[in-house]
């Protein structure tokens, strides 16, 4: 988004909150590990069952699902092993399964091809990282003005409840709070 505004001549100020594209990337790397294309979806599957139903139940299946043929045959058998009243309630559908996939999928294997993002960036990271990425969450690929790189005590959920945070936010965005 920021790579448009400023192919038209725009210039900005970027937040990040404990993320860049190559901490996504290995935060994603690290969440589904995997191999193969079928270990992948797999994991996708799972972690998503973790939702709704328990672990246990759905690890009987895991064997299944890895030998089935292809990901429309791993979505039809993680929605019957789903409780149809856990499906109607949680909306989960084939569709919302196949769209979940390709976004992580596209995130996995993302390459920036813009140019460098000229706009002040500002990386607010969690003292307690999910991944082990450089200081700088490797920003210095993709940014030429990395404004600041501030730490904030707490994990990558618990960060966002860090007044902190909202402090430091606010002054880049220079709100009075």
């Amino acid at each position: 988004m920021i790579s448009l505004l400023e192919e038209k001549g725009y210039n900005g100020i970027m937040i990040l909150i404990d993320g860049s594209p190559a901490y996504v990337t290995s935060s994603l790397k690290t969440q589904f590990a995997h191999e193969t294309e079928a270990q992948f979806q797999t994991a996708i599957l799972t972690k998503v069952s973790s939702f709704v139903i328990s672990f246990d139940v759905f690890t009987q299946y895991e064997e299944a699902l890895l030998k089935s043929k292809d990901f429309d045959e791993r979505m039809d058998l993680f929605l019957s092993v789903i409780p149809p009243e856990t499906r109607n309630k949680q909306k989960l559908e084939k569709q919302a399964g196949v769209a979940v996939y390709n976004r992580l999928k596209a995130a996995l294997n993302y390459t920036f091809k813009n140019k460098k993002i000229k706009s002040a960036v500002h990386l607010f990271k969690a003292k307690y990282p999910m991944v082990d990425e450089e200081d700088g969450y490797q920003l210095s690929k993709v940014c030429d003005n990395i404004a600041q790189v501030i730490t904030i005590d707490g994990d990558h959920v618990s960060i966002l409840n860090n007044p902190n945070l909202v402090k430091a936010v606010s002054k880049v965005v220079q709100l009075k709070s």
